[in-house]
């Protein structure tokens, strides 16, 4: 009989517990903490958000290892098990991490396996990789088997048995029993001499060197100077106001410095998308396909190195199994953006996780907006482009010239799956619109592709 039901999030790939609080793994670049000392009634405790998909967990006594994605081993300290800390993060390799077991001070992991499509580019290894975590400030890579993919790794009693790709491999590696505890070698300090002291009934006085010529006067009680810490200031970004237009006048729109200014910036920074100003009220797209996936996250750093807040946009589509139609994400601006009549150019900040994945991806400006008369259903979009060429972060350009009647456009990206593609993940940081007006004299890097 069924219990209870908790809705946590999106994918939850593995569970581990340690008395009363069961932690989840998931896909929504969480880890959530549940309380379930009552199972009849499961109650969320605390969220820990991390930088990339959650995958498999280990527990060993107040430590949690969590296997996340590309970035490696996290791991936690739960000795509050209600609040994980973040120790440190592991590289464990370019692939996918996501199978973990910890035994004896030893983290194993299993990683995927991918083969670029750049036939010059090396694989990236998936397979088995081991880490020594006796000293946590000193995590090593102990050993490692690069084979296909590696699914699931359970490590006992000096054996480790990795799940891979049609097989079961095994190894020897670790302790048969506990492993040794190594017994640290503390240095035996040299003792300093005590100098003898002659009582006198003179007050004792404090000698002063004798000045030599040329040198400063030394005495010989320095005062060390008192260190007082620097405050860090951490910068806050703050909006760029928009005047609000009067009634019988034009809507002010700022003239970007020698084309470099964007007139609208939807920067994804706020956890709701319609917050950031977007809608996937349309998620599956006009052609009435299935609606993918799209959902604000944080992104890691070298995702986008030049990101004002490691933020964005997350779509995700897959192919549907036996259906006439695949997965898309059409997402838009909700209220659009007020152009004049002037030719508007829309710039897409944009990369694909490499998955293997091959969908295509427009950028591009519907004619009108979904608020203020509907769009019409005419449109200007870039070629569509293969989600593989944008396994770097890249810009997409959109160039739009409307019609005399148009005074708004509504930008969309849309992201569609092929049956021959599998799944695929793009992710978008901001998306900019530039108003190209008479006579303003444009900067040629406004329309590179590149960052």
């Amino acid at each position: 009989a069924q219990l209870d039901t908790l809705e946590l999030g999106w994918f939850i790939t593995d569970l581990k517990s340690t008395g009363n609080r069961l932690y989840a793994a998931s896909w929504d670049f969480a880890i959530f903490i549940v309380d379930i000392s009552d199972p009849t009634t499961l109650s969320l405790v605390n969220t820990v958000y991390t930088e990339d998909f959650n995958n498999g967990m280990d527990i060993d006594k107040s430590l949690l290892a969590v296997a996340e994605g590309q970035r490696g081993i996290s791991f936690y300290n739960i000795g509050n098990p209600d609040d994980p800390q973040l120790i440190r993060t592991i590289s464990v390799g370019q692939n996918e991490s996501v199978g973990v077991d910890l035994r004896e001070n030893f983290c194993y992991v299993a990683r995927l396996y991918y083969h670029p499509n750049d036939v010059t580019l090396p694989p990236w290894e998936g397979g088995l990789s081991v880490l020594d975590y006796q000293f946590m400030n000193n995590i090593v890579l102990d050993a490692k088997h690069d084979l296909q993919d590696g699914f699931d790794v359970l490590a006992f009693q000096g054996v480790v048995y990795l799940a891979a790709d049609g097989q079961m491999n095994v190894y020897q590696h670790g302790p048969v029993g506990d492993r040794p505890t190594p017994t640290p070698v503390v240095p035996t300090a040299t003792p300093t001499p005590t100098p003898t002291l002659t009582p006198t009934n003179t007050p004792r006085l404090i000698p002063t060197a004798t000045p030599v010529p040329g040198n400063p006067t030394a005495t010989s009680t320095p005062v060390p100077p008192t260190h007082t810490p620097t405050p860090v200031v951490v910068p806050t970004h703050t909006p760029t106001p928009t005047s609000t237009p009067q009634p019988g006048q034009p809507t002010p729109t700022p003239s970007p410095a020698s084309g470099g200014t964007a007139d609208a910036v939807f920067d994804f920074s706020q956890s709701v998308l319609t917050d950031n100003g977007w809608s996937g009220a349309m998620l599956g797209g006009f052609g009435g396909n299935p609606g993918g996936f799209a959902k604000v996250i944080p992104l890691s750093e070298s995702y986008f190195p030049q990101s004002a807040d490691d933020k964005g946009l997350m779509l995700m589509v897959s192919p549907v199994a036996g259906a006439e139609k695949d997965e898309v994400c059409f997402v838009y601006a909700t209220e659009g953006v007020e152009v004049g009549h002037n030719p508007v150019l829309i710039r897409a900040h944009l990369r694909a996780e490499d998955d293997g994945g091959n969908a295509e991806i427009y950028v591009g400006a519907l004619k009108g907006s979904f608020t203020q008369g509907g769009v019409d259903g005419s449109l200007a979009f870039i070629s569509p482009k293969n989600s593989r060429n944008f396994l770097t972060a890249k810009r997409v350009n959109c160039y739009y010239e409307p019609d005399d009647q148009v005074t708004k456009i509504t930008p969309f990206i849309q992201v569609v799956a092929t049956k021959a593609g599998g799944s695929a993940t793009v992710y978008v940081d901001r998306v900019e619109v530039f108003i190209l007006k008479p006579g303003q004299v444009l900067n040629a890097d406004l329309f590179r592709a590149a960052w």
